[in-house]
């Protein structure tokens, strides 16, 4: 039996390995779909019980939620990230500012500035908020 174990095992792990592979191929399917915001987040929906712990993929569903004007669902997606990028602190600020908390959008911006100070957007969003 313990040879039996030996043969199913590599079967057992290959498919999970083809399942996240088989993932990978539908979010490249989703990213490709910019028009047809509906039709990616129907695909990022249904990738989400095999990519819930992939940051990447995180990243593009909550942006895709955004963009469908979801954004209370976006923050709860980017927020179950492990670290923040850049362009992930923008998001959220976005976001906050399109659910009009200005203050946590402040936050967030003021986060990617620190992160990138040479970089222009923080700062233009930044002097938005103050000028609002």
């Amino acid at each position: 039996w313990i040879v039996a174990l030996i043969l199913i095992f590599p079967f057992l792990f290959c498919k999970k390995m083809y399942s996240k592979f088989y993932a990978y191929r539908q979010v490249v399917i989703a990213e490709q779909s910019t028009s047809n915001i509906d039709f990616a987040n129907q695909i990022y929906s249904k990738l989400y019980s095999t990519l819930y712990n992939d940051n990447y993929y995180l990243s593009l569903f909550a942006e895709s939620q955004y963009n469908a004007n979801h954004p209370k669902l976006g923050l709860k997606i980017i927020f179950q990230k492990h670290g923040l990028t850049y362009a992930d602190y923008l998001l959220i600020g976005d976001m906050y500012l399109k659910e009009k908390n200005s203050d946590s959008a402040m936050k967030y911006y003021l986060n990617a500035h620190y992160l990138l100070p040479n970089q222009s957007v923080p700062v233009k969003k930044i002097n938005q908020l103050k000028n609002n």
